[in-house]
C-alpha cells in the first residue's frame, strides 16, 4: 500500500494537502489564543488520537515487543528526536504567528527538500544525479523569486 510510484505520489499529495490544512488552522488559532494554549491543546488531543490509532492497529504485546528491541542508544536517539520535535513545534509556531503563511510554507518546503537531499546523499548513500542537482538549484531559484 505504501510502495509503488502511484501510491507514493498519491499519499504524498494527500499529506501535503493535510499539512496545509493543519498550518492554516494553526495560524488561525495561534492568532486567536496564543502559542502555548494551542500547543497544550494539540499535545493532549494529538497524543490521545495517535495512541488510540496505534492500539487499533497493534496489540500492546506487539508494541512492547518492538520497544524491548531498543537499546540505550536507541532510547537516546528517541529522546533527542522528541526534543527536536518539541523545539521545532514551538519555534515554528512562533514564526507562524509573526510572519506570512505563504512565505514560511515556501521557505520550509524548499529547505526541507535541500536538507533531505543532503542527508540522503551523505548518510544513506543515495545517488546524487545531475537531475537532482538541477532540481535543487531550481528550488533555490524559485525560493529566491518568491521571497
Amino acid at each position: 500500500m505504501f510502495t509503488g510510484k502511484a501510491n507514493v505520489i498519491g499519499f504524498s499529495i494527500f499529506l501535503s494537502i493535510l499539512g496545509v490544512m493543519v498550518t492554516v488552522s494553526r495560524k488561525y488559532y495561534l492568532t486567536k489564543i496564543g502559542v502555548h494554549s494551542v500547543t497544550m491543546i494539540d499535545t493532549v488531543l494529538t497524543s490521545t488520537i495517535v495512541l488510540l490509532m496505534i492500539f487499533f492497529h497493534a496489540t500492546p504485546t506487539q508494541i512492547f515487543a518492538g520497544m524491548k528491541k531498543m537499546n540505550y542508544k536507541d532510547w537516546l536517539i528517541c529522546l533527542a528526536t522528541s526534543f527536536g520535535i518539541a523545539i521545532s513545534i514551538l519555534l515554528g509556531r512562533n514564526l507562524l504567528i509573526h510572519n506570512d503563511l505563504a512565505y514560511l510554507d515556501i521557505l520550509d518546503g524548499g529547505v526541507d527538500l535541500i536538507v533531505t537531499a543532503f542527508v540522503a546523499y551523505f548518510f544513506y548513500k543515495e545517488e546524487m544525479t545531475l537531475n537532482k542537482i538541477i532540481g535543487l538549484v531550481l528550488v533555490l531559484v524559485g525560493m529566491a523569486m518568491l521571497h
